[in-house]
């Protein structure tokens, strides 16, 4: 009886400092996530293409957008959404879709540097060539131009020749 209890107190302490899984022990500790709130949640809803409605949470998010009609039939629509990146800074991004297309404001888009800023070299040079290759074809086309008015002319003037003469022969024979 004595082999049997050691037998299971062996077990029993096997059992009990046996490794657990990380990922396991890991997901038991993570809170549940909390829901977020909605602080501000108002819609007018459309009507001949006219609408709005503004939403706001208690991190931060926040969108609004106002659409009107447009010339064209279609809803003319301006808005503005803010939401908060990975170090905490807030983004503000605004917009304007319209009959001239879709318009955004946000400091998050690349900016094209000014104007007039520097030419690369290897630009200028490139443009010089196009010049030169435009001057020169302008030279060829001159001068086949040339050329062919001049055959016109020859081919011309070799047809005028036997009308004279027939004329000159009618003229004589009557």
């Amino acid at each position: 009886m004595k082999i049997v209890l050691i037998i299971v107190a062996a077990a029993i302490t096997l059992i009990a400092a046996a490794p657990t899984d990380p990922m396991v022990e890991e997901v038991a500790l993570e809170e549940e996530p909390k829901p977020i709130v909605i602080l501000v949640d108002e819609r007018q809803h459309p009507e001949g293409g006219a609408y709005s409605f503004t939403m706001e949470t208690e991190n931060g998010i926040m969108q609004s957008e106002v659409g009107t009609p447009g010339s064209a039939g279609q809803s003319n629509v301006k808005g503005k959404y803010r939401y908060k990146l990975d170090d905490d800074t807030m983004v503000e991004v605004t917009y304007v879709a319209d009959e001239l297309g879709f318009q955004v404001d946000t400091p998050l888009l690349p900016v094209a540097p000014e104007f007039p800023h520097p030419i690369p070299q290897f630009v200028l040079d490139q443009i010089a060539f196009a010049e030169e290759q435009r001057r020169l074809l302008a030279i060829r086309l001159a001068e086949e131009a040339k050329l062919k008015a001049e055959e016109e002319a020859k081919l011309e003037e070799k047809s005028e020749v036997p009308k004279k003469a027939m004329e000159e022969k009618k003229t004589i024979t009557q």
